[in-house]
């Protein structure tokens, strides 16, 4: 039911919370969660233009209707109307069914614990760090008064406050309490509609009996809702972990506020963490915080409507201690959104988050692009933190420059700015506001900035921390042989990942990418990369791929632009993605099974059985060019990798390994189209394919008594070796290159051969294509080459 006038705080002492005992500013907290509603509604329906269409559609209805049967009759057809946009949901059953596959992986809730934890402490250390700043900073200035130096001080100590309940909530029973009832539940329970999965509530819950028409009584119905309750698991457990982080945040804020508060009324600072405590939970109705949408949904629980709802509503907010229960609660809870990834995108932030507020209505009106942009609001606010703490300060110093060169103090050009900007750029907003936390938040963030920023790129520029490695996908996987990981920090000769680690692997990424760049470019491309703008656009570029909450939109280009080779890789993906609890499935198994070597996905079929138990080790496998497997399991053990998302590795001391790393060459693995036939649809009397084999046959083969790998050991020691340079120079390949391609050449001839013995069909094939060759050669025409190939056609 929308607000009405009162509850939208309208004029003096109207709004709930305007009352006695409601509080100070409620009423203007009131009239802005209103307006959050509106547009929270207008973006659930896919935007505003999708809620005119929606409207329009529903009055010329009631109006055709009601001209010739009259109004009961008009009604009647409404309904029908509202219920024909919710027809029979193919796409959200897909999509539903998608993304909880997608989120199935046992390291997807690990890693989405780890990420908003770290975030709550760092963010409060922050805050801690910039109350700080600004304290010294006010103490400096000879215009600063006794009072603000008391007020940046209360910064300070709300910060150390807030920090210490966070870590204390963190393991509080309320907090795990909220979390498991969430997962009952299937929805958040502090903030309903704002969690991590952030689908519109017309889309979520699509497999259950009433979709289908069916009673949930009737036996179907009740299959249906269980299967539809397994289906969504894995989104149930998503919402548990962000609702019992949420908690953690939202009453440490309160807690804090409110012991500011009792101090300020003259209690000790323990009697003032006493009362705090009690009086926090007064900020919660059934485990909701006390906002005005949570109120007006608990309201329609209820059926109140008229004053009866208006007067329940102002009695939730009314406290004798005269406290500003709407006030507190909000703030509280956007501090639990900032650090949980959960705010909303709001209609006057940064063109970055209007833009992504855009795409946010046409995905939720048009669900067939959902499978390219599963999430939205949860990556475009890790994206989000990194810019505004290495973007914005830089931006915002940039644009003071112009006022300062005026004459004016930074105050004013603060403020002067802020009058331009408006809240489109939050630093500048944060800065120039009054309240002592918002600025200590700000200079938190420029801090945190600056020491990300340059610890990152000291990092990068000595190595310490990688970015994607190279371009050339088979000089990478070489490179990874040698112990080497992408996005990962060197801590003696182990490599440990930070991949996983956002929203701080956003800035790492970004610096490490910059340096790879030039660090793996070729020498020919070396003088084009010399531009810093060329660079950091690239480094963008490289880091946005690495993004698993990005991969659709990649997707999503790939197929417009480069449609021939991506519709095929999208397709077997979206076959894999489909099979229930396919996230599960694909790291649990190999691990239960001791499966360690990874597999390839050849067609749409091998998509669907990579991710079946009991299919997916029929697959072949994944080989280097020297026919050696690949294992699946980053840091080496099954039995880590398949739940904990921070992997590592160690430095090989395989001398091949190091030699091949070190000449930066891509060796590639053969082409499977031979003799004009697919080797990888050959398959054997095992279901092995030809290519597989082939690239087996590599380990196998002996020459002068010696295996590849005895041979290539003993070439690379070799001193003629050891003579040639490493380096190529222009487009002259490094000698090195050159004899360990002839090396493996004579091995592959000689696989090639057993191979011949082994697959008859392979051997066919080779025969006629010399047969072809030499009737070319002498002239003849295609009838008669064919009737030679083909005689019994």
């Amino acid at each position: 039911m929308p607000p009405s006038r009162a509850e939208a705080g309208a004029g003096p002492g109207a709004g709930p919370g305007a009352g006695p005992g409601a509080g100070p500013g409620a009423g203007g907290v009131a009239q802005r969660q209103t307006e959050e509603m509106v547009e929270d509604a207008i973006q659930q329906a896919g935007g505003p233009k999708a809620l005119q269409r929606k409207v329009t559609t529903i009055v010329e209805v009631y109006d055709d209707v009601a001209k010739t049967r009259g109004k009961a009759a008009a009604r009647r057809a409404v309904g029908k109307a509202i219920q024909d946009q919710k027809r029979f949901p193919l796409m959200g059953l897909f999509n539903e069914l998608l993304i909880n596959n997608a989120l199935s992986a046992i390291t997807t809730p690990v890693t989405n614990v780890i990420g908003p934890v770290l975030t709550s402490l760092y963010n409060g250390i922050e805050a801690i760090a910039g109350a700080r700043l600004v304290k010294l900073l006010d103490s400096a200035s000879a215009k600063a008064t006794r009072a603000q130096i008391a007020e940046d001080q209360q910064a300070i100590d709300h910060g150390v406050r807030e920090l210490r309940m966070v870590v204390e909530g963190l393991f509080s029973a309320q907090a795990w309490g909220s979390g498991m009832e969430s997962l009952k539940k299937s929805e958040g329970i502090l903030d309903p509609g704002m969690g991590q999965l952030d689908l519109p509530a017309n889309q979520r819950r699509m497999w259950s009996a009433h979709t289908f028409g069916m009673s949930d009584e009737s036996g179907m119905g009740r299959l249906m809702n269980t299967f539809g309750a397994a289906v969504n698991a894995p989104g149930r457990v998503l919402s548990a972990s962000d609702d019992g982080i949420k908690v953690a945040n939202f009453m440490a804020n309160a807690r804090a506020t409110l012991t500011e508060e009792g101090i300020t009324r003259g209690m000790s600072p323990e009697a003032a963490t006493k009362w705090a405590a009690d009086k926090a939970n007064s900020l919660l109705i059934d485990g909701a915080a006390k906002s005005l949408k949570n109120l007006q949904a608990k309201a329609d629980q209820m059926n109140l409507t008229g004053e009866a709802r208006t007067s329940w509503i102002n009695g939730q907010l009314a406290n004798p201690e005269n406290l500003d229960i709407l006030g507190i609660a909000d703030t509280a809870l956007k501090a639990a959104r900032e650090n949980t990834a959960t705010r909303s995108l709001g209609r006057d932030e940064s063109s970055f988050r209007q833009i992504s507020r855009s795409a946010q209505n046409i995905v939720n009106q048009h669900p067939m692009l959902r499978p390219f942009a599963m999430f939205i609001r949860t990556p475009v606010n890790l994206l989000s933190w990194s810019g505004e703490r290495v973007v914005d300060p830089a931006v915002t110093l940039a644009r003071m420059i112009r006022p300062k060169m005026r004459g004016m103090s930074t105050k004013e050009s603060l403020k002067h700015l802020k009058s331009i900007h408006g809240n489109r750029s939050r630093m500048i907003a944060d800065l120039a506001s009054e309240e002592p936390t918002r600025r200590a938040q700000a200079y938190g963030r420029m801090l945190s900035g600056l020491g990300l920023t340059t610890t990152g790129l000291w990092a990068a520029s000595q190595g310490k921390i990688t970015g994607a490695g190279p371009d050339d996908f088979e000089q990478r996987k070489r490179l990874e042989e040698s112990g080497w990981r992408p996005y990962s920090i060197l801590v003696g000769d182990s490599y440990i990942s930070y991949q996983k680690l956002d929203p701080f692997a956003t800035v790492f990424g970004l610096l490490a990418d910059y340096f790879d760049i030039s660090r793996y470019a070729p020498p020919e491309k070396q003088a084009d990369l010399e531009d810093l703008t060329m660079d950091l656009a690239i480094s963008l570029g490289r880091m946005s791929e690495s993004k698993s909450y990005l991969q659709g939109v990649q997707d999503f280009t790939g197929l417009i632009f480069n449609t021939d080779t991506q519709v095929p890789k999208f397709a077997k993906k979206l076959a894999r993605g489909i099979v229930p609890f396919s996230g599960l499935t694909r790291k649990t198994v190999p691990a239960l099974m001791d499966d360690r070597d990874a597999r390839e996905i050849n067609s749409i079929m091998d998509g669907f059985k990579s991710a079946i138990p009991g299919y997916m080790g029929n697959l072949d496998k994944q080989r280097n060019f020297m026919g050696e497997t690949v294992e699946r399991f980053d840091s080496g053990s099954p039995w880590t990798d398949f739940w904990w998302p921070i992997t590592g590795s160690k430095t090989s001391s395989d001398p091949i390994n190091q030699e091949i790393a070190q000449l930066r060459h891509g060796f590639a693995p053969p082409d499977a189209a031979r003799y004009g036939e697919d080797l990888k649809g050959i398959k054997g009397p095992t279901g092995q394919s030809a290519y597989d084999r082939w690239m087996e046959l590599h380990q196998e083969v002996r020459i002068g008594g010696r295996s590849l790998n005895q041979a290539m050991t003993r070439l690379i020691r070799s001193a003629k070796y050891r003579r040639m340079s490493d380096e190529g120079f222009g487009d002259e390949k490094s000698p090195r290159v050159t004899e360990i391609r002839k090396l493996v050449n004579r091995y592959r001839a000689k696989a090639e051969q057993q191979l011949f013995r082994e697959f008859p069909q392979v051997n066919t094939a080779k025969k006629n294509k010399m047969v072809t060759r030499r009737a070319l050669r002498t002239g003849q025409t295609q009838d008669s080459i064919r009737a030679s190939l083909f005689p019994l056609d």
